[in-house]
């Protein structure tokens, strides 16, 4: 009998809009027999004078066997607009449908929830919203110290460009712990683990 994954402690990041918080970003995990469980809960809401400006909710659940994406469910709420993800590993690739149709993407296709570090070896991803294929160019940028869980901590620094524009830093162990994008109006976005 094979033994049990390992199963990764939950990650729970603030998220941060120019300096102030707008939301979270929660993962956990839990084991299924051979296979790992990610459930990802996001809240963002933006508030201008009293008046919410922005709300977006998304919650996703991806079964992992290793670095294999087997499944993946979402569901989000995007500033009113609802859209949905459901895809599957198949023999002739990864099968996916969304509001908008059915399509096939290339077999042994990562997501876009970065837990994995192997992430950071990928050319393309999928997007965990739209499943959306993402071409990508991911640069090491070398050892960083940012803010996670409270603390100052040496972190290795990732850059994704192309269809994704995002930083990403992993600690010692391969542990996504801070994030940083841009939002469509050009705010700056902080993932800061906590």
């Amino acid at each position: 009998m094979a033994d049990a994954p390992s199963v990764p402690a939950p990650l729970n990041f603030e998220i941060i809009r120019n300096g102030s918080p707008i939301g979270r970003h929660d993962m956990t995990f839990t084991a299924d027999g051979n296979n790992v469980v990610l459930n990802i809960d996001i809240g963002i809401k933006v508030d201008l004078l009293f008046v919410t400006v922005f709300r977006y909710e998304h919650h996703n659940r991806e079964v992992w066997q290793g670095d294999h994406l087997l499944s993946i469910e979402s569901n989000t709420l995007s500033d009113g607009k609802k859209g949905f993800l459901r895809g599957r590993d198949t023999p002739a690739g990864f099968e996916i449908e969304t509001e908008n149709g059915k399509s096939v993407l290339p077999a042994g296709i990562m997501s876009t929830t970065y837990w994995r570090p192997t992430f950071l070896k990928q050319s393309q991803a999928m997007h965990s919203e739209t499943g959306e294929l993402l071409k990508i160019n991911i640069a090491d940028k070398g050892l960083e110290t940012v803010e996670a869980r409270g603390q100052q901590v040496q972190a290795r620094h990732y850059e994704v460009r192309g269809d994704l524009n995002l930083d990403l830093w992993y600690d010692d162990k391969g542990t996504w712990i801070h994030g940083t994008t841009k939002g469509k109006d050009g705010s700056a976005i902080v993932y800061r683990l906590k």
